[in-house]
C-alpha cells in the first residue's frame, strides 16, 4: 500500500479518537483537571495527525483559555440577526466572544409545497393518467 493510504488511515484513526474524547467532554461529570487533560490530548492529536476537527471541538472549545464550553454553565449562546444571522458564543471564564454565521432555514415556497408529484413532467403524466382512469 502506498504512503497516501497510510496517511489517510492515520487521519481516520485520529478523527475517531477525537470523536471519543469529544463525547467524554460532552457527557460531563468530570473534574476540571480531567477536562484539561482531555483538551491537551485533543491538541496533541490535532498537531500530530492533522485530522478534520469535529464540530463539537470546533465550536465548543475556547481558543483563549482552552476550556470546554457548556452552554448555561460556562458559556452563553445567543442567536443574533443584525447584518447576517449568527450565533454568538461567549466564554464566561475569560470573556472570549465567537461569532458563527449561519444560513437560517428558508420558508417553503408555493412551488415546493404544490409540487407533490416531483417534476412538472411527472405531475402532467400523473394528472393525465388519473383523468384517463375516470
Amino acid at each position: 500500500m502506498g504512503k497516501r493510504h497510510w496517511i489517510r488511515r492515520r487521519k481516520r484513526r485520529a478523527f475517531t479518537k477525537l470523536l471519543k474524547i469529544a463525547k467524554k467532554l460532552e457527557k460531563g461529570g468530570i473534574s476540571t483537571s480531567e477536562e484539561e487533560r482531555l483538551i491537551d490530548q485533543i491538541a496533541e492529536v490535532l498537531k500530530k495527525d492533522h485530522p478534520p476537527k469535529p464540530l463539537t471541538i470546533r465550536l465548543f472549545i475556547c481558543k483563549r483559555c482552552r476550556s470546554f464550553l457548556r452552554p448555561g454553565v460556562n458559556a452563553r449562546v445567543r442567536i443574533r440577526s443584525r447584518r447576517r444571522p449568527h450565533l454568538v458564543i461567549t466564554c464566561l471564564t475569560c470573556g472570549q466572544i465567537r461569532r458563527i454565521v449561519y444560513k437560517p432555514p428558508r420558508p417553503p415556497t408555493k412551488r415546493s409545497i404544490g409540487n407533490v408529484y416531483g417534476t412538472r413532467r411527472q405531475a402532467d403524466q400523473t394528472v393525465s393518467r388519473v383523468s384517463k382512469e375516470e
